[in-house]
């Protein structure tokens, strides 16, 4: 038998983070508890779909074909017959580039202005 899994988690990159012009390349680093064990491999879900399995003894892996907009990512160990033992939660990031024709990008608000102080009471 093996040790159950306790945890799957993606530390890189960060819940809600928001990566900027990336050109569609992203490094994402899993941890899994206790460590993966021989046999077992980490698989990575990018919006639901399969796209990288993680080398044995790696907890990390580029992914590229990463492309603006909004993305979930989830780490699965798969065990030898490929079957899910452990996912992590749904991560979800963007990715944003600036354009060059319009360094104004209008989804992102201006930055907020310091608010008047109030006049000192007589």
């Amino acid at each position: 038998g093996y040790l159950p899994y306790r945890q799957v988690s993606i530390e890189a990159p960060a819940q809600d983070e928001v990566l900027w012009n990336i050109e569609g390349q992203l490094d994402v680093t899993v941890s899994v508890d206790p460590p993966l064990q021989a046999g077992h491999q980490l698989q990575l879900y990018l919006d639901g779909e399969p796209v990288a399995t993680l080398d044995p003894g790696s907890n990390q892996t580029p992914l590229s074909g990463v492309f603006r907009g909004a993305h979930t990512l989830e780490a699965a160990v798969l065990d030898q017959e490929g079957r899910s033992l452990r996912r992590s939660e749904p991560l979800r990031f963007s990715v944003r580039q600036t354009s060059l024709q319009n360094p104004v990008n209008p989804l992102i608000p201006p930055a907020p202005q310091p608010l008047p102080q109030p006049l000192p009471r007589p």
